[in-house]
């Protein structure tokens, strides 16, 4: 598969993590090369991990958070040649655990889809009660934990001066404004065409909707802020246990472990996990369970 894939790290505690270490390797499987940008000062004990799995690395602070990175990769790729023959550019990040299932059935199908580039899912354009409208692209963009473009995108012009144009930010709101939102907006306008592997952004589930569609259809990553919000334990066990079969899930509880912090407990995600009612549809969620009332 003639694909290039930057990822983009950060760690407060200057680590890379046995799960993005997996992560790298999954890459790997659908890549012709990985290249690694961290916004992190990596010891050299840390950059050893990615002898084998990323085939070119940066590892220093630049705090221009992941589209940062991205940029740094984009110019690594280009200096090394890498694009010249490369089908598809992928930019992911480590702000998810997974992926649950290969990523080459994904690559496959997206591939012959009629679209330009690709993520794993879109969220609207709102951030923070500000709406940014833009027709072309329905008023949504792609979430830049994992966006996939094709040829004909990152070989335009468009694209190069997109990304020649990032530049360090006051914070993280002018990133996903300018960037994330910008990106998907631009390309639009300009007529390029996305779609996206699932309908729904991944951030509007809570763990009991993801465990029912665990049911029914593979979930290939899961947020780690949502993860962390979690503070139900059987709820965390109930995921877990749905995962554990094509995931060591060893990798995420170490890394929760490690970083989550109770300034993280959000209480309207935590009642949304204990109970809601569905009037329209007649069902309730309580503790884990959707059941029918009335007729």
């Amino acid at each position: 598969m003639k694909n290039i894939s930057i990822f983009a790290h950060y760690d407060r505690d200057n680590i890379i993590d046995d799960y993005v270490i997996y992560y790298l390797n999954e890459l790997k499987k659908v890549s012709e090369k990985v290249i690694f940008v961290s916004d992190c000062d990596l010891s050299k004990n840390e950059v050893a991990k990615l002898n084998g799995v990323a085939d070119f690395w940066f590892a220093h602070k630049h705090g221009e958070y992941d589209f940062g990175s991205y940029k740094r990769g984009w110019e690594i790729a280009l200096k090394n040649g890498l694009l010249e023959e490369a089908e598809t550019l992928t930019f992911a990040n480590d702000s998810c655990y997974g992926p649950f299932h290969p990523l080459a059935s994904i690559y496959e199908e997206m591939s012959a889809r009629d679209c330009d580039f690709w993520g794993m899912t879109s969220n609207k354009n709102c951030l923070e009660g500000k709406y940014y409208p833009c027709m072309a692209s329905g008023d949504r963009h792609m979430q830049s934990y994992f966006m996939v473009f094709k040829k004909q995108v990152f070989k335009s012009k468009i694209f190069e001066n997109f990304i020649g144009s990032i530049k360090k930010e006051p914070d993280k709101f002018n990133v996903v404004e300018k960037y994330e939102i910008g990106l998907s907006s631009l390309l639009c306008e300009k007529g390029f065409k996305y779609a996206c592997v699932y309908a729904s952004d991944i951030a509007e589930y809570n763990l009991a909707d993801v465990l029912c569609r665990f049911e029914c259809e593979p979930f290939i990553f899961m947020k780690r802020t949502l993860l962390k919000a979690v503070y139900f334990v059987p709820f965390l066990h109930s995921f877990l246990h749905k995962i554990k079969s094509c995931y060591d899930v060893d990798f995420l509880i170490k890394n929760l472990k490690r970083t989550r912090r109770f300034r993280n407990f959000d209480i309207r995600y935590a009642r949304k996990q204990l109970i809601r009612v569905h009037l329209q549809e007649r069902r309730i969620f309580l503790l884990g369970r959707w059941v029918s009332f009335g007729e």
